[in-house]
């Protein structure tokens, strides 16, 4: 017998909305939300929406006009908005005590303690909001949106680099992939899932790059062919050399004797070794370069 779908449907279940940039996951998220919105009074729930104060964008059409607090307003690239009732959080952790307060107010007003919690560009959150979707109850419903890759084409790191978004896509109950149309001018592929990054010089942004970099301009959806990440295939080669190595790590130097056998330049090697450090996938101990990364890196 085909399941009927209802609002009470939502409550313990954990949706997710992902994809490349243009792909429409923002211009979904808000018209999921308003509709969220609309009902939640004579539905009997609370409902809070959440995104990270690093993405401030306002599309410069409405930078004129706006009034509002950027990091505290949900725009998609299309310019559909929403700002009532967002809330600005700078650690995932926030997101307890938010849905604490909200149960809280449910129970109060309805007698209830049905919540929807709705997360906007969730990568740029730190990884404590895995452990927040594992705790949720069935009271609870929540909807996120976001990269589930990085320029790179990996799997989007966390802003801790401890977990990547796939460990959230792992919890969650179902995934809706909204794919995009290839912008690469000599392309016309369609249902891409690829987001390439642009430079200032108008060139593909290297791998050893900051991995968030905010400002919708720089980044185009593509597919695999025109997908381009200059240095991916050296990372790959060094990732995986101190991957192999295990607990006993690789020499530093070594590693760089290595790099210039298979052709990498020493700045190179030393331009992704930083990022590596940076981000936590390799750590430097007694001269020895051990790999730490998370279970869902490529």
């Amino acid at each position: 017998m085909l399941e009927i779908k209802t609002l009470d449907n939502l409550f313990g279940t954990t949706e997710g909305l992902i994809g490349p940039m243009g792909g429409g996951k923002t211009n979904e998220f808000i018209r999921r939300c308003k509709r969220l919105v609309n009902f939640a009074d004579s539905k009997r729930y609370v409902v809070r929406i959440v995104k990270s104060p690093i993405d401030d964008r306002i599309v410069q059409v409405l930078r004129e006009v706006f009034e509002g607090d950027p990091t505290k307003t949900i725009q998609s690239r299309d310019g559909l908005i929403i700002s009532k009732g967002v809330y600005s959080i700078k650690d995932s952790y926030e997101l307890f005590h938010l849905l604490d307060e909200a149960r809280i107010e449910a129970e109060e007003r309805f007698g209830l303690s049905r919540v929807v919690i709705a997360i906007s560009e969730t990568q740029f959150l730190d990884s404590g909001v895995v452990d927040f979707v594992d705790s949720l109850d069935n009271n609870t419903y929540l909807l996120w949106e976001g990269l589930d890759k990085s320029f790179r084409g990996e799997p989007f790191l966390f802003s801790d680099y401890k977990a990547t978004i796939f460990d959230l896509m792992d919890l969650s109950d179902e995934l809706f992939n909204l794919p995009a149309i290839c912008e690469h001018p000599d392309c016309t592929r369609r249902n891409v899932n690829y987001t390439q990054r642009i430079n200032e010089e108008e060139l593909p942004s290297h791998y050893g790059e900051e991995l968030i970099v905010v400002g919708e301009l720089q980044y185009q959806a593509r597919c695999r062919e025109h997908h381009i990440v200059p240095g991916r295939r050296k990372a790959n080669i060094l990732r995986s050399t101190v991957r192999i190595k295990g607990n006993q790590g690789i020499k530093f130097n070594e590693l760089f004797d290595l790099g210039e056998m298979v052709g990498i330049p020493v700045d190179e090697t030393k331009q992704l070794l930083d990022c590596f450090i940076r981000e936590k996938q390799f750590q430097l101990k007694d001269n020895y370069l051990i790999y730490t990364g998370t279970k869902n890196h490529f």
